[in-house]
């Protein structure tokens, strides 16, 4: 019902913002979440809105059994640990927080947000993010809170924060 509307929306959303920041050949989002691994990518992808699926989105879905990915972003809930006699074993739950990281051209992340699992992101406030790096990166200009694209920028030194907060 009115749930997979959302998400298919949220979904083509990000979808959207993938194709932009893919076609800019600037930056990388990467979104982790549990609620994409409780379920076949393929079935799920094949399936319409109308029966619960995503069918039409058209961003990589990547799929991390093992974890290693959602370890290594530091958002699985739980830990994995050794047992007495060093065997691999997990506490807690094995899932993804929802986490979201936009990674810039050189691979560093510039940008994360992780939420708990009942919390959803803001794709605006994504999407905000890719908007204020790409600024950046083109003049320079650091973008201080609340930056919309067409706002005025500031320089990242203290002459720069005064005449910024001077013209305000």
């Amino acid at each position: 019902g009115a749930h997979y509307q959302s998400l298919y929306h949220s979904m083509n959303s990000w979808d959207n913002a993938y194709e932009s920041t893919l076609y800019n050949n600037s930056h990388f989002i990467i979104r982790l979440n549990a609620f994409f691994l409780l379920f076949s990518h393929w079935a799920w992808l094949n399936t319409e809105l109308k029966d619960g699926g995503i069918k039409g989105v058209k961003f990589p879905l990547v799929s991390d059994l093992s974890k290693t990915i959602s370890q290594n972003f530091d958002v699985l809930a739980g830990e994995l640990d050794y047992d007495e006699e060093g065997n691999y074993q997990f506490n807690g739950a094995p899932v993804a927080y929802r986490g979201l990281f936009l990674i810039d051209k050189e691979g560093m992340v510039q940008h994360q947000v992780v939420n708990n699992l009942p919390l959803g992101r803001s794709i605006d406030e994504a999407l905000r993010m890719v908007d204020a790096l790409q600024f950046f990166e083109e003049n320079g200009e650091v973008c201080p809170a609340n930056w919309h694209k067409g706002d005025k920028a500031m320089k990242a030194t203290h002459e720069g924060v005064s005449e910024y907060l001077g013209n305000k």
